[in-house]
């Protein structure tokens, strides 16, 4: 027995060159060595912005060891921006970045978590002074007064749900989650609602959700603008439907030049965040994470003079806007105060 194990250990020995060794990798800064418009290309932001957010979360993505070669902060934080600017593959994101689709996917989760918390500093609507501010810069558009928001829709495809599939299936015939923005002039977005499945109408998730209840308690003193899935009310203006007179085309002409600036915003987020518009490839719950981180830093470059630059980017596609046509039965007083913005402004 003892002659046999000696053999084997002899056999070993002699072969021990052959063996693979593992590989153990430098974890360098992904920023090095690369310009300011490289950067740009792959991460959708500029080094000095990264870094600002990085600052953020940091703590969040700190094992606080060295043990095992963890990936630093930076790293995290850098291969969740390629996943979320190009919408690839989890594998083809470890690949550029030699770290297997496993840790991609745990390093995804833990900072879109981390980013997504900070959604209440950077995702919220305008106290009373802001809309002073934001109701003339509306106004200068074409003339619309008291505006203090547009809102709209979007869908964003997401892969098949295990429970209540069939929910998930809206108007075009693919799986997606219907997302609900409020935005302003500058195309920052005040408030978010992500949860809805893509059969869920606009006007549904506009009843259900927490800003509306604000707007019915007189929080906000102002008008949203909204497209014809809408209801007219007394807070949220939308166009007519059949104008009856010149006066009416004006003002359903100065709504829809106003209120286009929402769809542009679907339009730069998704351009700038390609994962929303290819898709999201996780369960849902992530898939909601992601869809709020995105809109984070949206809010966070805007904040930071980090503006996307259309020029520089490789896959440009527009924002397709669709409709359906659903009648919805108007708020009696929404219509009066409808008309009564008709008579006074579009005369």
């Amino acid at each position: 027995m003892a002659v046999r194990v000696m053999r084997y250990a002899n056999i070993l020995f002699e072969n021990v060159e052959n063996v693979p060794r593992r590989r153990l990798f430098d974890r360098e800064n992904p920023l090095d060595g690369l310009s300011e418009m490289e950067v740009y290309r792959r991460y959708r932001f500029i080094p000095a912005t990264i870094l600002t957010l990085l600052n953020l979360v940091a703590d969040s993505l700190d094992f606080g060891t060295l043990r095992n070669s963890p990936l630093l902060p930076i790293q995290q934080l850098c291969i969740f921006l390629r996943a979320m600017a190009t919408g690839s593959f989890q594998l083809v994101v470890g690949d550029t970045v030699r770290v297997s689709q496993p840790s991609v996917s745990r390093c995804c989760r833990r900072v879109g978590r981390a980013i997504a918390r900070l959604a209440r500093r950077y995702v919220r609507f305008p106290d009373r002074e802001e809309c002073k501010t934001l109701k003339s810069r509306f106004q200068s558009i074409a003339g619309f007064p008291n505006v203090i928001g547009l809102i709209d829709g979007t869908h964003v495809r997401i892969q098949r749900p295990r429970n209540h599939e069939a929910d998930f299936i809206n108007r075009k015939g693919y799986h997606s989650l219907n997302v609900q923005m409020v935005c302003d002039h500058s195309k920052k977005v005040r408030s978010l609602t992500a949860k809805w499945p893509g059969s869920t109408h606009d006007a549904r998730i506009w009843r259900e959700c927490h800003l509306r209840n604000q707007f019915e308690q007189g929080a906000h003193n102002g008008f949203i603008l909204g497209d014809s899935g809408y209801p007219c009310t007394p807070y949220l203006m939308t166009p007519f439907r059949t104008p009856e007179s010149q006066n009416q085309e004006q003002f359903n002409l100065a709504l829809c030049k106003t209120r286009v600036l929402v769809e542009q915003t679907f339009g730069i987020i998704k351009r700038r965040f390609a994962i929303l518009h290819y898709g999201i490839r996780t369960d849902l719950a992530t898939a909601v994470t992601y869809i709020t981180a995105c809109v984070v830093m949206h809010n966070f470059g805007i904040e930071h003079g980090d503006i996307l630059e259309e020029d520089y980017l490789d896959d440009v596609f527009e924002e397709q806007v669709y409709h359906e046509n659903v009648e919805i039965n108007a708020n009696h007083v929404g219509n009066i105060v409808r008309q009564q913005l008709v008579q006074r402004f579009f005369n």
